[in-house]
């Protein structure tokens, strides 16, 4: 007879452990949800000023193209 869930705390204890090992005492205790939301918000800054430097990029690439295209025109011509 196996009972559904059965592994489920070795699974935890397995994660746990390994959590431990790789990150320390300090990645087991738990975080209060300010300090989780803090992390959040910040990562969400980070991923915004990414996202806008990476859409600087394209626009002056698009542009820096247009330009190639626009003296590749008058060369043919």
């Amino acid at each position: 007879l196996k009972i559904i869930g059965f592994d489920k705390p070795k699974d935890c204890l397995r994660r746990w452990r390994k959590i431990y090992l790789k990150q320390g005492e300090a990645s087991l205790v738990s975080k209060s949800s300010r300090e989780l939301n803090l992390k959040k918000k910040t990562n969400i800054k980070d991923e915004l000023k990414r996202a806008k430097a990476r859409i600087k990029y394209l626009e002056m690439e698009n542009n820096f193209l247009k330009k190639i295209d626009a003296l590749e025109r008058t060369v043919i011509k």
